[in-house]
């Protein structure tokens, strides 16, 4: 039996018990027999790219088994790059050793820097009550009091699991700081797409499953972002009325109601807590959706009956700027921008290094000027990143019509004196580029250009203003996968 501490409150903030909570899909699932149904692994991908139903129904005894630390592609398409490098660097700078989860229901003696692994399928609600007990019983192995003994760091959807857990607990002020990286705290237009029109070339199984999770629902824009008739509706609204085959909207009622209640809840004790958001920029995002009568169509333009003097219609290629900030900082600060995109934010040396620099920041200040610093760094932040939007795909079908790559600086407005360059390389850390050149055509202030027939596999591709690159506002890159549909639908056959 473990040896239970006298509670104390720590005094310096790096004697916290620190959880990161990974976002959907960044967990490991393991079944009664004890195999994995999802682990990240190419043989895991391969069989639910087979059989999505492996996923399917959440009542099938699949318990969450640890976090995924490395590049996986879930569903055999999206990228996502696993959150060992975030990890790793909390434990170093907490002077711990980490916990993956990798045992569900044991608590590593030495470990305060752990990962809250959960099953993403489920909603906000049921992974924040496993939260709360998760947390109470490693405060009680520590010795720490209920009083800001934890800090969280969450990506994406684990930020709206860890507001739920502020919200629904009696023990909501053990938090002492809650950190967020991308999170879509007012959902994502992008799930529209998803739950609607599917995605072009998954199986539809795949959507078919992902339709079936109430965690999905929980992703929805819970904002007026579906133009509809000369109305602006929110989905729990259009789909009151616009009945279709893919949506439930029973569920869709329910995850709006979980949101009205956790942001009501929310706002009211933000403010006893510290709070530091991670917006990724610098990408253009699907903002809003048009309804024409049989098909959503989502726009990354700028949302002009949503558009604030803070917002744009930039994002991080997933989450838009305006539903990565929080309720109760819109329109003022209390955020910081970054230059990465959705999934790439828990996989670099650079975020985590700007991660503990917040804390260490928000720990040097008084309860009561938290708040004037984060105005104050808010325009700090932002002065550090790229002026230029890059809207590129996170993977591009191999032999298939390809949208074009496009350019343009963040105001919309300013023009190029000259077409832009562009570099590929393979993978993040390649050098020897495969294809460079300059942006082909111009539509106003915006430059594109096709991608040239690429070998599968992943890409980086790096922008400028000139092939002599250029300050940090005047360069831009980013990561991207090319599948070959084919194959993988050959080799899932044969899993």
């Amino acid at each position: 039996m473990l040896e239970q501490a006298t509670p104390t409150r720590p005094d310096d903030f790096r004697e916290c018990l620190v959880v990161v909570i990974p976002g959907i899909g960044g967990s490991k699932l393991r079944g009664p027999d004890g195999g994995f149904v999802w682990d990240g692994s190419y043989l895991s991908m391969a069989r639910l790219l087979a059989n999505p139903r492996r996923l399917h129904d959440l009542d099938d005894g699949l318990e969450a088994a640890g976090v995924i630390r490395t590049p996986v592609r879930f569903f055999g398409r999206a990228p996502f790059y696993g959150y060992e490098v975030l990890i790793d660097r909390l434990a170093e700078e907490f002077a711990t050793v980490p916990d993956y989860g990798d045992r569900p229901g044991e608590i590593h003696p030495r470990a305060r820097v752990v990962s809250f692994p959960y099953d993403f399928r489920r909603d906000c609600n049921s992974n924040a009550a496993d939260l709360e007990e998760f947390v109470c019983r490693r405060l009680r192995h520590f010795g720490l009091g209920d009083k800001r003994s934890v800090i969280v760091i969450a990506h994406s959807m684990g930020g709206i699991i860890a507001r739920t857990w502020v919200d629904r607990s009696d023990r909501w002020s053990t938090c002492r700081y809650l950190v967020t990286l991308g999170t879509p705290h007012h959902g994502a237009p992008k799930t529209l797409e998803l739950l609607v029109n599917g995605l072009v070339g998954w199986r539809p199984g795949i959507c078919s499953t992902l339709r079936a999770w109430p965690s999905t629902y929980d992703l929805l824009p819970m904002y007026p972002v579906i133009e509809s008739d000369g109305q602006h509706l929110t989905p729990s609204d259009f789909f009151k009325n616009q009945l279709t085959a893919a949506v439930e909207p029973n569920e869709v009622s329910k995850a709006f109601d979980r949101y009205v209640r956790t942001t009501t809840q929310w706002t009211a004790r933000a403010w006893s807590l510290g709070n530091i958001h991670f917006i990724g920029t610098g990408r253009a995002t699907c903002q809003f959706a048009e309804w024409n009568g049989t098909r959503l169509v989502t726009h990354k333009t700028v949302c002009q009956w949503l558009q604030e003097p803070t917002h744009s219609k930039i994002g991080d290629g997933t989450v838009p700027q305006i539903s990565a900030i929080p309720m109760e900082h819109q329109p003022g600060g209390g955020w910081h921008e970054v230059g990465f995109k959705h999934n790439w934010m828990p996989h670099t040396q650079r975020m985590a290094d700007y991660v503990i620099d917040r804390l260490h920041n928000l720990a040097s200040k008084s309860e009561y000027a938290i708040f004037d610093w984060w105005l104050e760094q808010r325009d700090a932040t932002r002065g550090e990143e790229s002026k230029l939007q890059l809207d590129i795909e996170d993977a591009y079908l191999l032999d298939a019509d390809q949208p074009p790559v496009a350019l343009e600086w963040s105001d919309g407005a300013t023009p190029f004196d000259d077409a832009p360059y562009y570099r590929i390389t393979p993978d993040e850390n390649g050098t020897q580029p495969v294809a460079q050149g300059y942006f082909e055509s111009q539509v106003e202030h915006r430059w594109e250009f096709t991608l040239p027939q690429l070998s599968p596999g992943t890409y980086r591709i790096e922008t400028s203003k000139s092939p002599h690159g250029g300050g940090p506002h005047e360069s831009t890159k980013a990561l991207f996968d090319v599948f070959d549909n084919s194959t993988i639908d050959r080799e899932s056959d044969h899993a």
